[in-house]
């Protein structure tokens, strides 16, 4: 959809030059491919189609563990950010269960503050977890805040973000 019916809606990606989209299923991909990337992005890739009758409940979505977010990880260039998007419930769980996951896996490859990787978004509908496997600089952070802001997003959790005096 992308690079058809959405391409300018999500603003030509093609025209930048080195951009390559994958139809894939996510883990498998991750797990195969020996490729790295600047961005992994993954935006809403299940639904909750089996919502409404209940049998939801029975199915384990294995994009979102730990070891899935390892393979996500293990695909990042040097300075990549993995970036995932879920529905943004007002009781917050799926874009807390992306960030638990994400400190584990940060955890499991021997990241030593974890906390520094991860910087968590929240628009109207859609809460969005960008890890990185390197710590996040003052410079980022600072481009990330100011974007959200202009978009009229909120940044819920960024590295200093604890240290931070409330205003």
């Amino acid at each position: 959809l992308i690079e058809s019916q959405y391409t300018d809606y999500a603003g030509n990606l093609k025209e930048l030059g080195d951009v390559t989209f994958f139809a894939s299923e996510g883990r498998s991909f991750a797990r195969h491919c020996t490729d790295t990337f600047d961005i992994v992005y993954m935006n809403g890739v299940d639904t909750f189609t089996a919502l409404s009758s209940g049998a939801y409940t029975m199915v384990e979505n294995y994009l979102y563990t730990q070891d899935a977010f390892v393979d996500y990880l293990n695909r990042l260039a040097d300075n990549g950010i993995l970036a995932i998007s879920r529905y943004a419930f007002r009781t917050p769980r799926e874009t807390a269960r992306v960030f638990a996951a994400a400190l584990a896996a940060l955890n499991q490859i021997g990241v030593s503050t974890p906390t520094d990787h991860i910087i968590v978004n929240i628009d109207v509908d859609w809460g969005t977890v960008m890890v990185k496997r390197t710590p996040f600089t003052r410079d980022e952070i600072q481009t990330i805040k100011v974007a959200a802001s202009n978009a009229l997003h909120t940044l819920v959790y960024y590295p200093g973000l604890e240290q931070e005096p409330l205003t």
